[in-house]
């Protein structure tokens, strides 16, 4: 969790490693229970890229309640 802290969120700053990351954060996110900031992080992945394919994995997975 300490590293995903540092992701830069600048929009114009946002490649595929950084999108992927934010996914990563917010499924960590959610499992401390943090659901309102794992849900945003999610947004700014959908923002940035619609077509990115793993926010659609991280959300099934967090809404199956598992963390893996």
């Amino acid at each position: 969790m300490e590293l995903t802290k540092r992701l830069t969120l600048q929009r114009r700053n946002r490649t595929p490693a950084l999108l992927y990351g934010l996914c990563v954060r917010a499924m960590a996110k959610h499992a401390l229970g943090q659901k309102a900031g794992a849900q945003r992080d999610l947004e700014r992945v959908y923002a940035a890229d619609p077509e990115f394919p793993l926010p659609p994995k991280a959300r099934a997975m967090m809404d199956a309640g598992t963390s893996a």
